[in-house]
């Protein structure tokens, strides 16, 4: 089933169910990211928007210590597993995100959505990156197997020692 029918399939329940167009928005808006992150890192695959919260957190829990979010920093860790524990909270008594209060909604979609932009720049920065490059002074060339965020660093610290170098040299010397 693709995600458009899924999408098709939750608004459609809703409408029977009697309840509002901006209510539909919201749950749409609040299961479509928990969504994504029931999909197992291959982007073409259908996402399953029925799946139940605690097994989407726990996948997330899983990724977040094997590498598929190896780059992630410390802060960043603890803010997307700060922000699952309140959405378990949030989910815990009433699963059904239709019927929590509107300022629980609110929280719940706040956190979702400061999950997704961790984890997809994580997600981004982990990906590994082989090249084939000819060392100096030789003809052969060698792989070189680096994270998207290993190869930015470097290119970082390449650029400010170019710069470091280049104030150095345009201090005139006085002997």
């Amino acid at each position: 089933m693709s995600v458009d029918a899924n999408v098709a399939g939750l608004c459609y329940s809703t409408k029977a169910k009697g309840l509002g167009m901006k209510l539909q928005y919201v749950l749409l808006g609040l299961m479509w990211p928990l969504a994504t992150f029931a999909n197992d890192s291959t982007p073409d695959k259908a996402i399953d928007v029925v799946l139940p919260f605690s097994a989407q957190a726990q996948q997330i829990r899983t990724d977040l210590n094997g590498d598929t979010y190896s780059e992630i920093s410390k802060d960043d860790r603890q803010k997307v597993a700060d922000a699952l524990q309140r959405m378990e909270a949030l989910m815990h008594d009433e699963p059904d995100a239709a019927k929590l209060k509107e300022a629980d909604k609110v929280q719940l979609f706040n956190d979702q959505e400061l999950i997704n932009t961790v984890l997809t720049k994580a997600r981004a920065d982990s990906r590994v990156v082989c090249k084939r490059e000819k060392t100096v002074g030789s003809h052969r060339a060698v792989s070189q197997c680096l994270t998207v965020a290993e190869r930015r660093k470097i290119r970082e610290q390449s650029f400010e020692i170019l710069q470091a170098n280049q104030r150095d040299l345009s201090k005139p010397k006085i002997d």
